[in-house]
């Protein structure tokens, strides 16, 4: 039986693109595209088991930096209205 749906993750445009353009950066660490991938994945609306089977990591991990980003997510959109 399936669990509880995660929540959502949203993305403004200017923060979406950041996130794509870091998962195509040969410059950045393994760990910071990863977690880009995780984000992009989450905004889609894939769930933990969706998300770990696409970039093949376990399912913890996914569940890990979705609630990361979320609990950062209104002060990264703070600092982009204040600019």
């Amino acid at each position: 039986m399936p669990g509880p749906k995660p929540p959502t993750v949203e993305l403004t445009t200017p923060v979406r693109k950041i996130l794509e353009q870091m998962t195509t950066c040969y410059t950045h660490s393994y760990g910071l595209v990863l977690r880009a991938k995780i984000i992009l994945s989450a905004a889609m609306g894939r769930n933990h088991s969706q998300i770990a089977r696409q970039l093949d990591i376990d399912r913890d991990t996914a569940n890990t930096w979705r609630a990361r980003w979320l609990v950062h997510a209104t002060r990264l959109l703070t600092a982009e209205t204040e600019g």
